[in-house]
């Protein structure tokens, strides 16, 4: 699990404070530490070193924007302008099954053996933001309303 942008000095007063019982349980039971981000310390890349195992100049992601090819216009960023696999696609062909849920920078999903719901650089609710396609409707029929992605880019 990870938590962008959250620092300690932040979550564990709310933890102490009993506003998080979930995570303080899971890091009671579990393991949590301090990473040190990428630089730029921005989501973008950092959420893609961390599934690529890759700093910046490796994987290509630098930025939430970024040039279109021949061109000084700009477009989002997205998993599709990352330049290394995912530990999930390395595991995928080591013959493991793997899922990941909401993961930033994963939109457009990848084929795995397994599943994907992609992250903060999807488009809309209507992308198909899910692999395999088939998974939408269950998620939709699990929640009783529309799969709302509530952190979906907008725009071109």
């Amino acid at each position: 699990m990870g938590l962008d942008a959250a620092t300690w000095d932040l979550v564990n007063p709310w933890v102490a404070e009993g506003h998080m019982p979930n995570l303080a349980r899971i890091m009671s039971e579990g393991t949590s530490g301090k990473f040190e981000s990428v630089l730029p310390p921005i989501t973008p890349p950092a959420w893609t070193s961390f599934i690529t195992g890759k700093n910046p100049g490796k994987h290509g992601i630098f930025h939430f924007l970024e040039a279109k090819p021949d061109s000084y216009a700009l477009s989002y960023t997205n998993g599709s302008s990352r330049r290394s696999r995912t530990v999930w696609k390395i595991l995928n062909d080591a013959g493991f099954t793997t899922g990941t849920t909401n993961i930033p920078f994963t939109y457009p999903p990848e084929h795995l053996n397994g599943y994907q719901v992609s992250g903060i650089d999807t488009p809309s609710e209507k992308s198909p933001f899910v692999h395999p396609l088939e998974l939408r409707e269950e998620l939709e029929k699990a929640v009783g309303i529309r799969y709302e992605l509530t952190f979906a880019f907008s725009g071109s």
